[in-house]
């Protein structure tokens, strides 16, 4: 008796690479949010250490989401990255915490997407800048506000 595995086939790529190309591009939200964040006043300087190991994470993140888009002649990776609609407005630094989980719940929330054959290397990093962003919150948290 054969037996017959059904794989999921995963978004069509236009699709899963503008989830990717809009994961990129908040992250470089977050990034250019923590920059104005830590060219303010008012932080000590322990918290002002762990802002810049998350905004360094943020790089990271804003790069390996930018490796994961299709760099084919028809479809250039910079056509992807594109805001997306439902980021949030952050102001101040008081508002770290809300963009890290937003980003957080934008990867939660894809999971269920990241499914097909060739959606490996994108699940990947999907679970690595979850666990990422997951940390980056928990080291802050341990800060207080």
């Amino acid at each position: 008796m054969a037996v017959t595995v059904v794989v999921p086939s995963g978004l069509l790529i236009r699709d899963a690479a503008g989830w990717v190309g809009g994961s990129c591009w908040a992250e470089l939200a977050m990034h250019q949010y923590l920059t104005e964040v830590l060219a303010g006043d008012g932080l000590d300087p322990e918290r002002r250490v762990a802002l810049w190991a998350v905004r360094a994470n943020r790089a990271r993140a804003a790069h390996e989401w930018h490796q994961r888009l299709p760099e084919l002649a028809e479809m250039a990776r910079a056509q992807f990255v594109l805001q997306v609609d439902d980021w949030p407005a952050l102001a101040g630094p008081t508002q770290v915490d809300a963009g890290l989980a937003w980003l957080a719940q934008r990867y939660q929330a894809h999971r269920s997407a990241a499914v097909g054959p060739a959606d490996a290397p994108v699940a990947a990093t999907l679970m690595w800048a979850e666990r990422l962003v997951t940390a980056d919150r928990r080291r802050l948290a341990e800060l207080g506000s």
